[in-house]
């Protein structure tokens, strides 16, 4: 046993707490540890029972101090770091699987972007894995004017993957790779050659000031992931639009505004899930550009493309209109009036059946040029422009609100969840992976020509699955 008088202990106390390096003082060490876990000795334990760890684990100072970030100073943000796990987890474990990676490796990106795709650092990384342009240069990721693939969530990953391959591969040392993804393995290489030392955790006070804590920081990601409950942290889930996805292909432009409204989606949904897009705008590509919608925009969005494409009329030449409906009129007369495909008006409109109700407004795209003829018509907006819709009212008469437009028209949608195993009061079936007109033809003992015309749906057509189909 030995005794510290009054005066060291103050000593020792203010020496502790303002060092940088806080996992140099142990009695800093068992101050921080203590203020923020009372059962800091399951700490190590916990972590030790973690399946294919990438690192022995270890708690100091530094992982403490992440910890109390994670669970006091930051918890509403770490709560929605452990919601998009559930989203991106399944994302990187496909792509390090392909490669023969420790699975572990998919807790780097809570370390550097917190699950933000969106993410820029004050060096300018950038996206879920905080890749430097440099870096993305190396790993073939293309950034432009109006595409920056370092935020792709696939082409990201799998650059960041193939990276981290070839780090393991030159120090054969998961901390030593670590600390090279952070700082560079130059940097790295050269600190080892000139002190002869590969142990991290010996190597570390060379490196540089933030890569000295990055596997500590990493230590803490993979814990908090793991036991975020015994905090009482509770993941802030993600809305079903994020996992019901599916890839369109666009050759040409695309507003997110346009797809956020096609039933009042937050614009922030369509930009996450397609980070990689520098503003809230496409741009027309002779490559075609792959972007992942929610089901209901993708069929939207497929549908207009298809329209386009087959009757070689770009984007420029519609324009979105509305029409209150008739008594007289039928809903297929209407779309031989608008040349327009029933199944474009069946997804704009939000339709579940095909019977229309006098006073009905619909929505369509029509041409600037060719107005339809009929008695009551109005132009809202072009494609582009900025338009509201509200919800459909369940029934005539419902006294749901709706926003007016500047025309003083209003416009109502049905707000409603794309279910693509719902079969739509046999009027309408959302095509599932896998079929084809001709397998719809059979189930439903309808004719494949009748089928054709119905859709507007010429002989070679691509149609892709979530397209709606109609069948009366």
């Amino acid at each position: 046993m030995w005794f510290l008088n009054p005066s060291t202990i103050v000593l020792l106390l203010f020496c502790g707490l303002s060092s940088p390096l806080l996992g140099q003082s142990l009695l800093a060490d068992r101050l921080l540890i203590t203020s923020i876990d009372p059962q800091e000795e399951r700490v190590l334990e916990r972590l030790e029972a973690l399946p294919d760890l990438l690192i022995k684990p270890r708690y100091n100072s530094i992982v403490a101090s992440y910890l109390r970030t994670y669970t006091v100073k930051n918890r509403e943000k770490t709560e929605r770091m452990l919601g998009k796990m559930e989203l991106y987890f399944p994302l990187f474990e496909r792509h390090l699987a392909e490669q023969g990676l420790p699975e572990a490796l998919k807790y780097i990106p809570l370390v550097e972007s917190a699950l933000n795709p969106l993410a820029t650092s004050r060096s300018g990384a950038a996206g879920l894995w905080q890749i430097m342009p440099i870096t993305a240069t190396d790993l073939k990721l293309n950034i432009s004017r109006y595409v920056d693939e370092r935020r792709d969530l696939e082409r990201s990953t799998e650059g960041a993957v193939k990276y981290f391959k070839y780090l393991y591969k030159r120090f054969g040392d998961w901390e030593l790779a670590l600390a090279a993804y952070n700082c560079g393995p130059g940097k790295v290489a050269g600190i080892v050659r000139r002190t002869g030392i590969k142990d991290y955790w010996k190597l570390k006070r060379h490196l540089p000031r933030e890569t000295r804590n990055y596997v500590s920081a990493y230590i803490a990601a993979v814990y908090i992931a793991n036991y975020y409950y015994e905090y009482g942290l509770t993941p802030q889930s993600l809305t079903p639009e994020f996992f019901e996805t599916r890839m369109v292909r666009l050759s040409g432009s695309l507003n997110f505004e346009e797809v956020a409204q096609i039933r009042g989606l937050g614009k922030e949904i369509i930009r996450e899930l397609n980070p990689q897009f520098r503003r809230n705008f496409i741009p027309r590509s002779k490559r075609q550009n792959l972007i992942r919608l929610p089901h209901l925009e993708a069929s939207v969005i497929s549908n207009r493309e298809q329209t386009f494409e087959n009757s070689n009329i770009s984007t420029k030449d519609k324009i979105l209109l509305s029409y209150e409906v008739q008594e007289e009129d039928e809903f297929l007369s209407l779309c031989n009036d608008f040349n327009c495909i029933p199944a474009d008006i069946v997804t704009l409109n939000g339709l579940t059946n095909l019977d229309l109700e006098p006073g009905m407004v619909i929505r369509f795209l029509g041409e600037k040029e060719k107005r339809p003829v009929r008695k009551k018509w109005a132009e809202v907006k072009a494609l582009s422009g900025n338009f509201s819709w509200a919800p459909f009212p369940e029934k005539r008469g419902d006294q749901t609100p709706s926003l007016t437009l500047k025309t003083d028209l209003q416009i109502p949608v049905q707000d409603q969840r794309n279910d693509s195993s719902q079969l739509l009061e046999k009027e309408m079936y959302v095509l599932q992976e896998g079929e084809s007109l001709l397998s719809l033809s059979k189930r439903f003992s309808i004719p494949l020509r009748k089928l054709m015309q119905l859709n507007d749906i010429r002989s070679g057509s691509a149609i892709l699955p979530g397209q709606i189909i109609l069948l009366k």
